[in-house]
């Protein structure tokens, strides 16, 4: 086996609390490539947590301990040894037979990243089966799409999660909506009024679009109901 030098990611939350965003979403992403080549392999890892992220001196993260790794088949029910890590495991850990998947794993990494980013062990999955009152908390500075795919990959329902390690990246690596530009079309809440737009001339909200104009009478202003639109065209200038 290959000597690693360095430290799991268990020891460096316990000296720093709690790792910055940019350095969660490296984590991710190093994580999920060695979780795709072990999926490829018909194998689970089964036991993701902190203690089992390595972090060499040069930066490389590997994942250890593969004890618990056992094969699988995605949509079918089999028997495993109960294996559980207090907040790291997915619920169907907790039965002796369930539908094991690669979305296991993808719960085990996303309790793990969300461990370092609040610095924080989530509450366990059976506590949030029992009580709504259980909760995930991600601090407010957490920004869009780590807050999203974090989410996610902690849904207690299999189907609303992130069914690979390749779709755990594809959504984190999903740039968050900005804004309305050109060709965009998009459902807004009708309870609200929120400024998409502004110029001189023009004034579009997520209700209705103000154009302004001059003519020999003075100004005149047309007012169009976003209602009255299947998609909305902004023109670049």
């Amino acid at each position: 086996m290959e000597a690693l030098t360095g430290e799991t990611l268990g020891m460096r939350l316990a000296r720093e609390t709690k790792l910055s965003e940019n350095i969660v979403k490296q984590l991710a992403i190093e994580i999920c490539a060695a979780l795709e080549v072990v999926h490829q392999t018909g194998l689970l890892h089964r036991d993701i947590k902190p203690d089992n992220v390595f972090i060499t001196k040069e930066n490389r993260v590997v994942l250890i301990d593969f004890g618990s790794a056992r094969g699988f088949q995605t949509g079918h029910a089999v028997k495993h040894t109960q294996l559980v890590s207090p907040g790291y495991a997915a619920p169907e850990q907790y039965a002796s037979q369930a539908k094991f998947g690669t979305y296991t794993d993808v719960y085990g990494l996303s309790a793990t990243l969300y461990h370092a980013i609040t610095g924080k062990i989530p509450p366990t999955a059976s506590d949030r089966v029992i009580s709504s009152d259980t909760g995930l908390h991600l601090p407010n500075a957490v920004t869009e799409p780590l807050r999203t795919v974090l989410t996610r990959g902690l849904a207690l329902r299999i189907d609303e999660r992130p069914q690979t390690a390749k779709d755990f990246i594809g959504l984190l690596e999903k740039q968050p909506n900005k804004g309305l530009n050109a060709n965009t079309q998009k459902d807004y809440p009708s309870n609200r009024e929120e400024v998409l737009y502004r110029s001189t001339n023009i004034l579009i909200t997520t209700k209705q679009i103000e154009i302004k104009s001059s003519n020999h009478n003075g100004i005149n202003i047309e007012v169009y109901l976003m209602s009255d639109f299947q998609s909305i065209e902004l023109l670049n200038n």
